[in-house]
């Protein structure tokens, strides 16, 4: 067996060998060491083929830096930080539309009355037809005339009218010829009258209330409660309180009074009225106004004998008055310019005229209209009575026409 290779190794100084042993292995000491290299730089017994091993050199460097790994996922939501100061304020924006007008105020309370002013050598005060001028005068002092050469010179002084008594000549603005003003009548009184005349009043319409008919003579009307209306004209501020008033003639009096003229409608209860002869019964509404006369307004009722007429060919019979078809009319109070159109018959017929005995005197003539001819007609009976559908009698002329016609013809009848 061959002789196994002796390794001398360099001694080491303690210091060193001491620092190697800082680099041994964690947990490597001494005494371990000195198992496999003796003081002699002896292999170790246990392989004497192999050489003894040596001291862990120092630590390398670090390699490279790997490359860096894939981005993680988002961690979560942190929670909202605390609010921030206010901002500063925005530019002022443009104006809006104007809004709407608001409702006007009350009106306020008049001022006193001023004083009259001072008045100038030839003012005019009125123009016109007729003039008044100052002629001269300052303050309350004005000298006046008026337009006509010969006219008076009136002066209304600090005390008034001066000049009581005497009249305008002639119409002046609204002071009318013949007028005068008592001694101390006041400037703005007189100057009143010239430039704002008196406004009267009036009424445009009255209504009774009750048809005015006509009604034949015995008839009944009225009886009944309604409603009088009425309307007025010119200044309201005018009228008298208090002042208006209904009545009638024909001895009904008075039947509505101290009322206003905006009373109306009025309610009006009327008795019967009735009349066995011809009447109109005048219904008078009056009312009083601050100056002049009162104004009145009237409607009517109208009571009337009845006229007929027209043709046949049996001659007229007393009872015809209701029977024989005649023409019947009530509106009339006299036969003059009494037309009646005689309608066309077959066979021919004559014509007859009842007229009123009470409603003319003397002769009646009889006129074709569409030839302005005498057309014939004789009186056949005189005051035949007659007692009308109310129990009254009436006398009636009976006129009968000459020949008989078929044909249409229009006749008026003239006293």
């Amino acid at each position: 067996m061959a002789d196994p290779k002796r390794y001398t190794a360099p001694p080491l100084p303690n210091d060193e060998f001491t620092g190697q042993q800082s680099d041994l292995v964690d947990g490597l000491s001494l005494s371990q060491v000195s198992k496999y290299i003796n003081p002699d730089g002896l292999s170790s017994l246990d392989d004497p083929t192999q050489g003894p091993q040596g001291f862990p050199g120092p630590q390398g460097p670090s390699g490279p830096a790997g490359p860096a790994g894939e981005q993680g996922p988002a961690g979560e939501r942190g929670e909202n930080g605390e609010q921030g100061e206010q901002g500063p304020a925005g530019e002022r924006g443009e104006d809006g539309l104007p809004g709407s007008n608001g409702q006007d105020g009350q009106d306020g309370q008049d001022g006193q009355s001023g004083t009259v002013g001072a008045f100038s050598d030839g003012t005019t005060i009125v123009s016109g037809g007729n003039t008044l001028s100052i002629k001269g005068g300052t303050g309350t002092t004005v000298i006046v005339t008026t337009s006509v050469s010969s006219g008076p010179t009136f002066e209304i002084g600090e005390t008034g009218w001066t000049r009581g008594g005497e009249v305008f000549p002639e119409a002046v603005g609204g002071i009318a010829a013949g007028t005068s003003f008592p001694t101390g009548t006041g400037l703005e009184t007189i100057l009143q009258a010239l430039l704002y005349p008196y406004q009267s009043v009036s009424f445009s319409d009255f209504d009774i209330g009750l048809s005015s008919g006509p009604y034949e003579i015995g008839q009944t009307a009225g009886d009944q409660t309604v409603n009088a209306t009425w309307t007025t004209s010119g200044p309201n501020a005018n009228w008298t309180a208090g002042s208006l008033s209904i009545s009638g003639n024909e001895s009904v009096g008075t039947i509505a009074s101290s009322m206003d003229f905006d009373d109306t409608p009025k309610s009006i209860s009327h008795g019967p009225y009735m009349f066995t002869t011809e009447k109109t019964l005048t219904f008078t509404l009056s009312g009083g106004q601050s100056e002049g006369s009162n104004a009145t307004k009237t409607d009517t009722m109208n009571w009337r004998l009845r006229y007929l007429s027209g043709k046949t060919g049996s001659g007229f019979n007393g009872t015809g008055m209701t029977s024989q078809g005649f023409t019947e009319t009530l509106s009339r109070t006299s036969p003059n310019n009494f037309s009646v159109t005689f309608g066309a018959t077959s066979p021919a017929n004559k014509g007859y005229f009842v007229i009123p005995s009470s409603e003319y005197s003397g002769s009646l003539t009889f006129t074709d209209t569409s030839t302005n001819l005498t057309f014939p007609f004789n009186k056949a009976v005189s005051d035949y009575t007659h007692r009308n559908l109310h129990g009254i009698d009436v006398d009636y002329d009976i006129y009968e026409s000459q020949n008989s016609f078929g044909g249409e013809v229009t006749v008026r009848v003239n006293t």
